[in-house]
């Protein structure tokens, strides 16, 4: 094999090499537009829920005569910005799936209950409710409650 032969062969792998850069290289920038795509979608569907609880509270408040005095300015700009999020997610109302598996879950969750009042019953203890299962925005319902012992 002369000089000529091994240049050719050297050639043609830093080709292919190039070649297989470049695939990489449209696959990440691909894979990277999807993720800050989920990122956005994950960022806009917590902007959801998160203007869906201020407007209950307002309504609560409202409901037991305790409003704030800009209720109407404040629920006019919640639904503004609501109805923008709807135009970009699609409808926000509840699909019967998501109703039928929040329906699945909680009679699961009434099995694990059933079976925690069994083991109770046996002497041995357990909590079906959990002191953090999540954290509660005080600042936005007033002071946290008394822990009981």
């Amino acid at each position: 094999m002369g000089l000529k032969d091994r240049l050719g062969s050297l050639q043609g792998t830093v080709e292919r090499l190039r070649q297989q850069a470049e695939a990489l290289a449209t696959q990440a920038q691909a894979g990277y537009a999807e993720a800050v795509a989920r990122l956005d979608d994950f960022q806009a569907r917590q902007r959801l829920g998160a203007l869906l609880g201020e407007l209950g509270r307002l309504t609560y408040l409202e409901s037991h005569q305790r409003a704030p005095e800009d209720a109407n300015e404040r629920r006019a700009a919640l639904l503004g910005e609501l109805e923008a999020l709807e135009a970009r997610l699609g409808s926000i109302a509840p699909t019967a799936a998501k109703r039928d598996a929040r329906a699945s879950e909680a009679r699961d969750a009434q099995g694990a209950g059933d079976a925690d009042e069994g083991r109770q019953a046996d002497g041995q203890t357990s909590s079906s409710v959990s002191r953090d299962a999540g954290s509660v925005p005080h600042e936005a319902y007033g002071s946290p409650p008394e822990e009981v012992d």
